[in-house]
């Protein structure tokens, strides 16, 4: 599968919404920045209203991403075919669930941008992306299952079940959100553990040799400047709770996380350029 997720439209399509998500959390940490002890300002307002938008976009761009593996995927399927039915079938399986995981993601990223105030976008993002949590602990089962029938020296089904876990946690810390609406200490705590599941998860996969692209270490980088990003902001809604509304704690602390965030997609977005030119 490798060989689609890499193939250079996808990467491009990657590295652009990648770089829209970093350019949605400048204008989120701009907002912050921008509110005033009455509430937010119209400016900050309409901060926010532009950074979701953009980041309902960047979401589009990656399922236009995974349609072009889907496009892809059928010069493989073919390959497969002939070697294995099976092998095709349980291929097939997977970019059709990867895409239905992504449609449900996005659909309820879109319902959260155009209605803010509703606790259901998040929960439905939250089912696509335990969608893919799934699929990956599927993978694990696979994995774990053929190193018992033939045994390797480099273990991977490990990795996949340390992935799948990270990635329920992003979902639970996802779907945390649309009981208040309001990012809580759990939420993004849970959160923090995801993405730092993740970076363990591909920084391992790299020192074992089963990922060989010299790019993974900016993709780790940056999943640990999204893991520092939400930590940061799990501190600030704790500091926030206990501190009758500071002011200051609502711009600074909540606006510094989200601007290392920035940072850490925009690495994303140069990684996967570096790799479609590579």
């Amino acid at each position: 599968m490798m060989d689609i997720v890499w193939s250079k439209p996808a990467l491009v399509l990657v590295a652009l919404a990648s770089f829209a998500v970093a350019v949605s959390h400048v204008l989120g940490g701009l907002a912050f920045l921008g509110i005033e002890r009455l509430g937010m300002s119209a400016v900050a307002y309409n901060l926010i209203s532009i950074s979701t938008w953009v980041f309902f976009a960047a979401n589009i761009v990656v399922l236009l991403a995974i349609c072009v593996v889907l496009l892809a995927a059928r010069g493989v399927l073919h390959r497969r075919s002939a070697q294995s039915s099976d092998s095709a079938l349980d291929y097939s399986w997977e970019m059709a669930a990867v895409a239905l995981t992504t449609l449900c993601y996005v659909a309820g990223v879109f319902v959260s941008t155009i209605s803010p105030v509703t606790p259901y976008g998040d929960g439905v993002s939250a089912v696509g992306i335990s969608g893919w949590a799934v699929i990956i602990a599927v993978k694990a089962v696979h994995a774990h299952r053929q190193e018992q029938e033939h045994p390797a020296p480099v273990k991977q089904s490990s990795l996949w079940l340390l992935a799948s876990m990270a990635l329920l946690s992003l979902a639970v810390g996802w779907g945390m959100n649309s009981i208040g609406g309001l990012l809580t200490v759990f939420s993004v705590v849970v959160t923090t553990a995801g993405f730092a599941g993740l970076a363990i998860a591909l920084a391992a996969s790299r020192r074992r040799g089963l990922i060989v692209s010299d790019r993974i270490s900016m993709v780790v980088t940056s999943l640990w400047g999204l893991t520092v990003s939400y930590m940061g902001l799990a501190v600030a809604n704790g500091l926030l709770k206990g501190s009758q509304e500071s002011l200051v704690i609502m711009k600074v602390g909540f606006a510094v996380p989200i601007f290392i965030g920035s940072i850490a997609w925009a690495i994303m977005s140069v990684a996967a350029i570096k790799e479609s030119m590579s």
